[in-house]
């Protein structure tokens, strides 16, 4: 067999091969996909007495626990226990609001607050702005953290953060190229 007949042969044989992947399959039983997302929370559904309401558009906590999940120049205010900020670019002012403890989770978050009790960042490129922080703990990468008072305690796991206070209480830095100041 020449080459020319080998190459011939092999082309062919590829382009069977190729061609039997094209073959229609039997639908019948298949079952589609769909994907629902509600506008609005249905009338009668029963909320979960253990998750936080979640607020698209902010409002009073009236003393609840909160969930956002996604939104932007989101404003809170009142008692505010717990605020949890998931997802992706919230844009949240928390100035109005007395937050207990604060849990953002995700990346490029930017949360303006007053006085927070506890603070958790796990994420990258967020932002948060505060008076004061009893406790602060951040896990990820080039967050940019500005509190104008006091950290009361700070633990660091991550690189490239940039954190400044008025006053810093312990500091624990388990990472790399970690900015910790006093800004006065």
């Amino acid at each position: 067999m020449s080459p020319r007949s080998l190459t011939r042969t092999a082309v062919a044989l590829t382009f069977a091969f190729v061609l039997t992947g094209c073959v229609p399959l039997d639908t019948d039983d298949a079952r589609p996909v769909t994907t629902v997302r509600p506008s609005a929370p249905a009338a009668s559904a029963t909320p979960d007495a253990a998750a936080p309401p979640v607020m698209p558009t902010g409002g009073d906590c009236g003393g609840e626990p909160v969930a956002i999940t996604g939104g932007d120049d989101l404003v809170l205010s009142g008692d505010c226990p717990v605020v949890t900020i998931t997802g992706t670019d919230v844009d949240i002012d928390l100035t109005r609001a007395e937050v207990g403890e604060l849990v953002v989770q995700g990346d490029r978050h930017d949360v303006d607050a007053g006085d927070v009790s506890t603070a958790s960042l796990t994420g990258q490129d967020n932002d948060l702005e505060a008076a004061a922080v009893g406790a602060l703990a951040i896990t990820g990468d080039r967050n940019d953290i500005d509190v104008r008072g006091e950290i009361g305690s700070i633990a660091v796991n991550g690189n490239d953060n940039d954190v400044e206070a008025g006053v810093l209480g312990d500091v624990v830095d388990n990472g790399a190229r970690n900015t910790i100041v006093v800004d006065r």
